[in-house]
């Protein structure tokens, strides 16, 4: 992958939103050239970020799983293969930056929750789907069938046993698993599994994402069974603080450090795999070890800049644009949400995944924009949800529903796609653009509480399955239509 190419992807994936929020807080906030400029450069580090995160991913993990994979089972080594997938997904799930967000905003609303225990069964659960979606692979079960099984079991357990909001949480927690570490791995063990198996169908390269993520949500369901949720009143405190400056420097050393410490730490597990298991030496261990640096040094600029900036300028958007009303807010939301697609390096991985794995038959863009749209739904759902007031378990569990039923009208390649996507779309940028704009307005709005923000992941999760399916409905109707004519 050419860095010149890459560089000129970033522009345009980033670009478009940097213009949306700048001109957003120009109209709505009261803003100094300082903080515009500390946003242009906030923006610059994205791009950059990006133009070497992909680089970097690609010599490191998309070209070093499938040898893993393919030499492992070559040689028989089976047990091996899915302890070493066993101890990845592990180390993958506690480095990702979204697990460990997510786990402390679980564990300050809920006071006796700890986030370690949290983001330790986040963890585990994913990473044993994840042995289990390769199973899945191995003895050729229809993914169909098993996603059909695996959520119906998932909605009926949220029917009878969760609270609305403890439904968004457990939701939340499925979409918050999946972002720049644990997307490239699954996707990578995914297609590498798949393309060791003659004779496994193309669409089996698809919807590792959603078999693992599952995991999650009945392991994190079933935790909160045995935690209290406590009531928490409509905030009255409508200050909005945009930058301290004071602090900026030392929230930017604190990210950085933080990032590079957990990612640092999945790169040694993975290099010890690949020297004392794989035998790896030379070139091609050198080309692992500058891909993990190319690749941390990528994603810590993406993280680092979305969080100390990107994090206080969306709330500082949606704070002003509460002031001006409903429709401002909905809209503002709904735009943000689409944009989030081109900006999320999960959706871009998987879209250029999808784009090669299927020989151009399905552009990466139209994929990204699937997804784009379904995000934007979410957010006018949720900005929505703050005014009116209204329970969601009822809605994302109808939502849930609907995607089951629509599994057996989709075509057959658009099954793993769909959740795929759900689960990419739920990456690193929903949870630095869309949470925080969705729970600033419950911040403010009389009628919510800070709680009700949780699900708004959850619905970044849903909707692009949905969305999808409708895409592969449409594929199938027009694929059909083209075969009858000849």
């Amino acid at each position: 992958m050419e860095f010149k190419s890459q560089l000129k992807q970033a522009i345009f994936s980033v670009f478009p939103f940097f213009i949306v929020l700048a001109i957003s807080s120009l109209l709505l906030a009261p803003i100094d050239i300082s903080n515009f400029v500390l946003l242009f450069v906030a923006t610059l580090a994205m791009i950059f970020g990006m133009a070497l995160f992909f680089p970097g991913l690609y010599a490191s993990i998309e070209s070093g799983v499938p040898t893993m994979v393919h030499k492992l089972l070559s040689k028989n080594k089976i047990v091996s293969l899915f302890v070493a997938v066993f101890i990845l997904g592990l180390m993958a799930t506690l480095s990702e930056p979204n697990v460990k967000v997510f786990s402390q905003q679980f564990a300050s609303s809920i006071p006796s929750a700890s986030p370690n225990t949290l983001m330790l069964i986040v963890a585990i659960s994913l990473s044993l789907l994840l042995i289990f979606s390769l199973f899945r692979v191995a003895f050729r079960l229809s993914l169909r069938i098993t996603l059909l099984i695996l959520y119906t079991l998932f909605l009926l357990f949220c029917i009878f046993f969760l609270s609305d909001i403890k439904v968004g949480m457990t939701l939340d927690s499925g979409g918050a698993a999946t972002g720049l570490i644990t997307v490239p791995l699954i996707t990578a063990l995914g297609t590498a599994f798949v393309d060791s198996f003659e004779g496994a169908k193309q669409s089996d390269k698809f919807g590792s994402l959603g078999v693992s993520s599952f995991g999650v949500l009945i392991a994190v369901g079933v935790y909160l069974l045995f935690v209290s949720i406590p009531n928490v009143p409509p905030t009255s405190d409508t200050t909005l603080l945009l930058f301290d400056h004071t602090q900026l420097f030392l929230n930017v050393k604190n990210s950085i450090l933080s990032f590079f410490s957990s990612v640092s730490l999945f790169a040694l597990i993975y290099i010890l795999i690949e020297v004392f298991l794989l035998k790896t030496k030379g070139y091609r261990l050198r080309t692992r070890l500058f891909g993990f640096l190319f690749m941390a040094i990528g994603a810590m600029l993406i993280y680092s800049s979305a969080n100390v900036v990107f994090v206080p300028f969306v709330k500082s958007v949606s704070y002003y644009a509460f002031a001006k009303g409903k429709w401002v807010t909905v809209g503002i939301g709904a735009l943000f949400g689409l944009l989030t697609a081109f900006l999320e390096p999960s959706v871009m991985l998987l879209a250029r995944n999808i784009e090669s794995e299927l020989n151009a038959r399905i552009k990466a863009s139209l994929i990204v924009t699937t997804i784009g749209i379904g995000l934007a739904f979410t957010m006018i759902i949720f900005s929505l949800k703050m005014y009116i007031g209204f329970e969601t378990k009822w809605l994302l569990l109808g939502i849930y529903a609907l995607i089951l039923i629509l599994l057996f009208l989709t075509d057959d390649l658009f099954v793993g796609i769909a959740f795929d996507a759900g689960a990419a779309g739920a990456g690193v940028m929903s949870g630095v653009v869309l949470l925080p704009y969705v729970l600033e307005i419950s911040r403010l709005s009389p009628t919510s509480s800070n709680l009700d923000g949780f699900g708004v992941i959850g619905g970044v999760v849903l909707f692009p399955i949905l969305i999808v399916e409708i895409l592969g409905i449409v594929y199938k109707f027009k694929s059909t239509s083209v075969k009858g004519k000849i």
